[in-house]
């Protein structure tokens, strides 16, 4: 998957193109106070038409999204879509300019960067991760990749993300010991091992099971053979 900022075609803000699918999406944003489809060569509507009919011709699968800064004007955008657009535009709302952490008062948003993280992340890792991701895309330029954008993520903040290739089994001598410790329970959840012990305490191991911290908690576990949660407790820090 790449993306495309200000590319050389007729909806041009952003294109996010698939090449093992053939498929386009198109995004125009706009935030002047009064935004209309239009008629005539220059208008919205001539430029979305435009970029299905060059997607058509080069075979790709199209699909044109206008972006407004208003929920009202999204909605009346989307009721005034001209019929021979219907099929392949839409209309989304995103929020102004903003920090970070604004935008996590947006569902979508907060779902997205939830979706980069380990379980339960704080709002300061979101806002990190925001920021981050942000950089990374204004140092990319105006062409990148999703792996080149998840590369670059993982070299600035690799412990605290969603690994690419997560563990899905611990060592069995790790294992071993904490089962030993009823009614302490353990589980694998996007790579980070997410604990409770009985109905007082849970957590989630502050690194995935792929990184130097946590192979350093197992050494120690497996080392000190801890027989009590109190004991456990201290290891996971």
């Amino acid at each position: 998957m790449s993306f495309r900022s200000q590319a050389l075609c007729f909806v041009d803000d952003l294109v996010v193109y698939r090449s093992a699918t053939r498929t386009a999406h198109h995004y125009q944003a706009k935030n002047q106070a009064t935004i209309a489809w239009g008629k005539g060569a220059k208008s919205l509507s001539s430029d979305f038409r435009n970029q299905l009919k060059l997607g058509k011709s080069r075979k790709i699968q199209t699909r044109v999204t206008l972006i407004v800064n208003s929920k009202g004007k999204a909605k009346k955008l989307l009721a005034d879509i001209p019929s021979n657009l219907k099929k392949y535009a839409f209309v989304s709302f995103f929020p102004p300019d903003q920090s970070i952490s604004k935008l996590l008062k947006y569902k979508a948003m907060r779902y997205a960067l939830n979706a980069l993280l380990g379980p339960d992340p704080t709002d300061d890792r979101l806002v990190t991760v925001g920021m981050l991701l942000q950089s990374a895309w204004t140092e990319a330029g105006k062409v990148t990749t999703l792996k080149r954008m998840v590369e670059e993520l993982h070299k600035r903040e690799a412990p605290l993300l969603r690994p690419l290739n997560p563990v899905t089994v611990i060592d069995s001598r790790l294992r071993a010991v904490l089962d030993s410790i009823p009614p302490f329970h353990y589980s694998l959840e996007k790579g980070f091992m997410r604990w409770r012990y009985g109905t007082t305490d849970s957590g989630c191991f502050s690194e995935h099971c792929g990184t130097q911290k946590f192979a350093s908690f197992a050494q120690r576990v497996v080392s000190r053979r801890p027989s009590t949660f109190e004991a456990l407790e201290v290891e996971l820090g």
